[in-house]
């Protein structure tokens, strides 16, 4: 009886430690920008932080509360800028991590599994501009990388589309992005789903959608991970012309 008991305290500790290893409290993600040039049609100079606010209930399934900021400034106006862009809703079960309740990365999946791009929100309403059929990402590799000592699990993701869904004569696209477990976000945008009705198409979460992935970072022993494709200060912001100090809270 004695040895049941300690069997099952085990497998709640490791249950519990594994559902808490993924976007604790202070998770903060930094990109720099994917399109600078349509970026409120200003030449932005900062990056996008994407950060843990919260935990909430939402259908008796509990989600991670995700705000998306622009940090910096906006074409001639030196002042820096805190910019609140959107609210993500993301959890995760069994390694699979789902946003809103859309599957978008599933750690558990082998070489050749599909699932379908997530839905495209604006304003937690699905975007009327990015209304396309919502295509299949592939999996096209899987492995392991070590973050801060620690191994990781990866995806190599592939997906296709077009610029002009409707469009005949738009050519079709391949897309790839390496996502790392826990770190969860990819090596290029937030999510897989692509605005479709665009042309040139944008990634979606925000229509400039964030670019390269600088840093992940949170409150735990696990530190911070520094994207190996990116050398500079995670929240890189050029002093050149700034008028004054910003301090993100």
């Amino acid at each position: 009886m004695k040895k049941k008991l300690l069997a099952i305290c085990l497998l709640l500790t490791v249950t519990f430690a594994k559902a808490q290893s993924w976007c604790p409290t202070g998770a903060e993600w930094y990109f720099s920008i994917n399109n600078p040039v349509s970026f409120f049609n200003q030449n932005p100079n900062g990056y996008i932080l994407f950060k843990y606010r919260a935990d909430t209930t939402i259908a008796l399934v509990q989600k991670k509360v995700i705000q998306e900021y622009f940090i910096g400034t906006l074409g001639s106006n030196p002042n820096l800028l805190n910019l609140y862009r959107s609210t993500s809703y993301l959890h995760e079960n069994n390694s699979v991590v789902f946003l809103n309740n859309d599957t978008l990365y599933n750690f558990n999946a082998a070489i050749g599994d599909v699932w379908l791009r997530p839905t495209f929100y604006q304003n937690y309403s699905i975007g009327a501009m990015c209304d396309g059929p919502r295509k299949p990402i592939k999996v096209i590799d899987t492995g392991h990388v070590v973050v801060n000592s620690t191994s990781l699990r990866t995806l190599t993701l592939e997906w296709t589309f077009k610029a002009i869904h409707t469009s005949t004569s738009s050519p079709i696209t391949t897309q790839t992005m390496v996502a790392i477990e826990r770190i969860s976000l990819a090596n290029s945008i937030f999510t897989s789903q692509t605005c479709e009705f665009m042309n040139p198409p944008q990634t979606a979460h925000s229509f400039y959608g964030p670019g390269l992935l600088r840093c992940y970072k949170d409150n735990t022993s696990f530190g911070t991970y520094q994207n190996p494709q990116y050398s500079g200060i995670c929240n890189f912001i050029s002093t050149v012309g700034l008028k004054k100090k910003f301090y993100f809270q």
